[in-house]
Formats: C-alpha cells, structure tokens, sequence
C-alpha cells in the first residue's frame, strides 16, 4: 500500500477496464508524480503508477475506461496516455505550451485531447489520441479559466471568469465565439461550473 499522502491534484471515479480484478469501480488520484488508483469497495488497496518526473497536474480517465491520462508540471509537458489493466504507456504526445498545463480533457469518442496552459493568455493545444495528425492552437483571452466541456468532438465550450466562449474545429482551425456572463450585483462574483442540459 502507498502510505505516504499528498495534496491531491485531480480526482475521478471510472468503470474499470481491468478484467481480472474483482471490482467494477475505482477511484483515481495524482499525488505529487504518482497515480493511484484504488477500488471504491476497499481503498486499502491501492495500484500504483509512477512513470512521471515532476508533480502531476492534471488527469483524466477516457469515457470508455481504456486509457488514463496524465500530465506533469514541467516546462516541456509530455501527454501520457497509459493503459490502467496493464499500467503500461500506451503513447507519449509532446505538446508546446510554455507554460504548465492547467487543464486536460478528453472528448468522449477519446479521440481528442484539450490542454490548456495559463501564462498571460492561456494557450489551448489540441491533440489527437490516436495518430499523428496535426495538432491545432489558439490563444485565448486574459481571464481565468473556471470549467471545459465538449460537447461533441469537434466543438467544446470554455467558462471564464467573465466569458463563456465557444470553440470550434473547423478543418484544421479553431474558431472562437465570445460571450459575456450576465454579471451579478455583487463584487467580484464568478461563475462556478456549466453544464449541458438536454431536452
């Protein structure tokens, strides 16, 4: 068992793709540069990875449970995408942002990967799980980033503290909308999260 506990960076329930482990649903976390992964029924057991460098900034779980991935603080991040049945790497993409990646998400058919970046402007990278097609960036405004949802996996929305703007993949482009919050009365109020809200 891991014993010795960090802060704790990201957090995810996922159905596992582990076929010979007696559980169907697990929990996974980064601590400092390892991954945890422990099955909801009994947390005492605990599966680690450790492959990462630096402290983990960010992880997410595909919607299929087939892959994990992860990204380090580091000033040339790599995506790691890695099998949790196996805890073998699967590919490593490099990406370009200057700066440590804040945020990460998969579109739900996993073929798509969001990272996002904060220095000045934060800077988004889109990358493909599944070859080596070309990557697409764009510089987003000076506000701070709140939550990230696709909606599909050629358009994802982006919540700031001030905007809510809309991205999408247009041929190897990405095309922003803007659109200002509704203010409230209050000072220095913030949104907190959005959600998509079917018929």
């Amino acid at each position: 068992t891991h014993k010795r506990l960090y802060k704790v960076s990201g957090c995810s329930f996922f159905k596992s793709a582990m076929k010979n482990i007696e559980f169907d649903r697990y929990l996974i976390y980064a601590m400092e540069r390892v991954i945890v992964i422990s099955p909801a029924e009994d947390l005492s057991v605990q599966y680690i990875f450790q492959f990462h460098q630096n402290e983990i900034t960010c992880l997410e779980v595909s919607s299929q449970g087939s892959f994990i991935a992860s990204i380090d603080r580091t000033s040339n991040p790599k995506i790691i995408l890695w099998n949790p049945q196996s805890f073998q790497v699967l590919k490593e993409i490099q990406t370009y942002h200057d700066e440590s990646v804040l945020f990460l998400k998969l579109s739900d058919d996993e073929s798509k990967i969001l990272t996002i970046s904060s220095g000045t402007e934060w800077f988004i990278q889109i990358s493909s799980s599944t070859n080596e097609s070309t990557d697409l960036f764009k510089k987003g405004i000076n506000d701070k980033v709140v939550s990230i949802k696709f909606d599909n996996f050629y358009r994802f929305f982006i919540l700031t503290y001030n905007y809510l703007v809309k991205y999408e993949i247009q041929n190897i482009e990405l095309v922003s909308s803007m659109y200002p919050l509704h203010k409230s009365e209050l000072k220095n109020s913030c949104p907190v999260d959005f959600f998509f809200l079917e018929k």
